[in-house]
């Protein structure tokens, strides 16, 4: 493993490096390679942002780490005395995360196709922009009607997204343009990682709450990088800030 991780580190840093899209895309077999554990293994801490999304969790709470990868967040829940299960779509990611003798369930699962009860959880939790990998569209929706169904009622679903904003280098900036000119939004691009390749979806703050709304979510909380934290104009956040996170309660 340390050859391999070795290895990973080595590679070409993952990328932003928008190009035209392909036309499919699987997370399930993008996330399932030794090379994708290996990267995700690295990843110990929270982030700022998450660790002002977590303190939002209420005490005693139950629950449901959807894309838990390797458990990096599935861990720290559990050090909080929070009941967790941790699930994912990734065979290979769940395998190390049982490596790492993380002391609950784990267990491979579809965000699409949740195998809990209704109700079951208090929170659900989907970090590191992970349902933006669930492609097409149509799927990401099914997603967000299983996810607030397995939530009970009032129950918080805290995840975090990316944002169709400028980009940082000029690889983005055409495909960026092409985009804002054609006024279209909630689009999927495809963006290379040291292991592959994926189609990311990219949208806004507004947009995405009008979508968690339409779902029957209603945000509690939106949480950009620290600088924009004042900041109020959802178009301004969306522009400069790459993804936040969205503290949501299931109506």
């Amino acid at each position: 493993m340390d050859g391999l991780l070795t290895m990973t580190l080595n590679l070409r840093q993952e990328g932003c490096m928008l190009h035209r899209q392909s036309k499919t895309f699987d997370a399930k077999q993008f996330y399932n390679t030794r090379e994708a554990a290996a990267h995700y293994l690295q990843k110990k801490e929270l982030l700022p942002k998450e660790v002002t999304a977590f303190r939002c969790i209420p005490q005693n709470a139950k629950i449901l780490d959807l894309g838990c990868g390797t458990g990096r967040t599935t861990e720290v829940l559990i050090k909080r005395g929070y009941q967790v299960i941790g699930g994912d779509i990734s065979f290979r990611m769940i395998q190390a995360a049982k490596h790492q003798d993380i002391d609950t369930p784990l267990l491979v699962n579809d965000a699409c196709s949740l195998s809990f009860r209704a109700g079951e959880f208090d929170v659900l939790v989907f970090s590191g922009n992970g349902i933006d990998f669930i492609y097409p569209y149509e799927k990401r929706l099914k997603a967000l009607y299983e996810i607030k169904r397995v939530l009970r009622p009032g129950g918080l679903f805290i995840f975090s997204s990316h944002n169709h904003c400028i980009p940082r280098d000029k690889d983005g900036l055409k495909p960026f343009l092409k985009t804002l000119l054609k006024k279209r939004r909630n689009v999927y691009m495809d963006s290379h990682y040291c292991w592959g390749a994926a189609k990311v979806y990219l949208s806004s703050p507004s947009l995405q709450i009008a979508e968690i709304e339409r779902v029957g979510f209603k945000l509690i909380k939106l949480i950009p990088r620290r600088l924009l934290k004042d900041i109020k104009a959802l178009g301004v956040i969306g522009l400069i800030d790459s993804y936040v996170y969205y503290v949501c309660r299931s109506l």
